[in-house]
């Protein structure tokens, strides 16, 4: 940390009166993720960080956010108001995660040469950012149903192995881990077609969400259960990712038919499994 401190003090691009804020939050995501490390090492070097002004406000009222990063430029600003607020160590942690997990190809779970993953990694940012911080009432609520994505794929891969490709393979690691590279391609489009079109209008479009629901279900049919715990759990799951996406109590008409697919091919598969 002393080479961080060292690094944030030296640069003079960085404005003055957030460096102590700047360490408090880098501190803080290096306790949890030690493997943010190398990247905030080479991108804290000759990054700027500002506050916003009036142009970058207007600029990002549009997509209802206060700061932003952006990888070509190595620029973070963030709104002043919000900072000296007392919420600034959730806006901050967000931002130096972003700064923690570019790699040139990747930021997080984005594919910067795709233009791919990125309801996964603002999901992904904001959730470890919550975690960090054991503080799940406040954030980022335009990044809700993409939180809602990452808990969803927690059942599908562990949540140790997700932060770790967050800050270093980006998507290629999920595509090792997995086997069915069809559906995931799938996933990681249908999310997004659903967030981008969620940011940009600010409405919830049931069809996009329709696709993004499919592709989970037809994964977790796919997948082997271990025990009859691990089965009920991923329902459980399952029922409550769908309730919280849609904003409902039932199983909307649009997916029932394919839950119902889902729900009997994983109880079926589970209790083939066992017998064998």
């Amino acid at each position: 940390m002393e080479n961080l401190r060292q690094i944030i003090y030296s640069n003079t691009n960085i404005e003055g009166s957030l460096i102590d804020k700047i360490i408090e939050c880098i501190e803080l995501i290096l306790t949890k993720y030690p493997t943010a490390y190398n990247n905030l090492y080479k991108n804290l070097k000759n990054i700027t960080i500002r506050y916003t002004d009036e142009f970058d406000n207007k600029r990002l009222s549009g997509i209802n956010v206060d700061s932003s990063y952006n990888t070509l430029e190595n620029l973070l600003i963030v709104n002043e108001n919000f900072m000296n607020g007392p919420q600034y160590k959730h806006l901050l942690i967000h931002e130096l995660l972003h700064v923690a997990s570019y790699n040139d190809e990747n930021l997080g779970f984005e594919n910067l040469k795709a233009k791919q993953g990125m309801s996964f990694n603002e999901g992904m940012t904001e959730y470890l950012t919550q975690t960090i911080l054991n503080d799940y009432s406040f954030g980022m609520h335009l990044y809700l149903k993409d939180i809602n994505n990452i808990n969803m794929l927690e059942t599908i891969i562990p949540t140790e192995k997700l932060s770790e490709f967050y800050f270093t393979v980006g998507l290629k690691g999920i595509f090792m881990y997995l086997d069915n590279v069809e559906d995931i391609v799938k996933l990681v489009i249908s999310s997004d077609k659903e967030h981008i079109e969620r940011i940009k209008t600010k409405n919830f479009n049931i069809s996009n969400m329709d696709d993004c629901i499919k592709v989970f279900m037809s994964i977790l049919s796919k997948k082997n259960y271990q025990s009859e715990e691990e089965v009920i759990y991923t329902i459980i799951t399952l029922n409550r990712f769908i309730f919280l996406q849609y904003e409902t109590n039932i199983i909307p008409p649009s997916v029932k038919p394919y839950w119902n697919d889902c729900i009997n091919t994983m109880m079926n598969n589970y209790i083939m499994d066992r017998n064998r």
